[in-house]
Parts: C-alpha cells; sequence; structure tokens
C-alpha cells in the first residue's frame, strides 16, 4: 500500500484509477474511512478527466454506495454470556 500512498503525491496523483486502488487497499485493511475517502478522490478526478471512463466511475460509485450500506447496518446482536 506503501507504494500507492507515494504514487498519490506524485504528477501521476491525478490518476483517478491510483486513487480506486488505493480505496480498496484501505477497506481490506478495514480502514473504511480512509478508503471512503479515496475513492472520493478517485471519483472527482475521473469525473474531471477530459476523456471519463464510464465504467470506472460506476465502479466507484457503487463502491461507495456498498460502503455506506456497510456502514448504515446494524451489528449483530451479541449473545449473552451464560
Amino acid at each position: 500500500m506503501d507504494p500507492l500512498e507515494q504514487a498519490t503525491k506524485q504528477d501521476t496523483g491525478s490518476d483517478s484509477t491510483i486513487w480506486d486502488h488505493l480505496g480498496d487497499c484501505y477497506q481490506s485493511l478495514n480502514r473504511l474511512v480512509d478508503a471512503k475517502s479515496a475513492w472520493e478522490k478517485a471519483l472527482k478526478k475521473a469525473e474531471e478527466e477530459k476523456f471519463p471512463d464510464n465504467k470506472l466511475i460506476d465502479k466507484i460509485k457503487a463502491k461507495l454506495k456498498d460502503q455506506a450500506g456497510v456502514a448504515a447496518s446494524p451489528k449483530p446482536a451479541t449473545p449473552a454470556n451464560p
């Protein structure tokens, strides 16, 4: 993940795909706030591109929607100790 974080700080950091992959990495580490932030940056950058990649935009929107659904889901009940 460190190389992805470094890539976002370079000139290529405007690449929406890098931000999308960074969001995926954060999600796999259960860093959901960071994942959401990275995907939001990816979406913004993807929509601002001269020739937007609509498949990527739809994919990022789906990830943000899925994550919002997970965050809104109630936590499972903890069984009582006997």
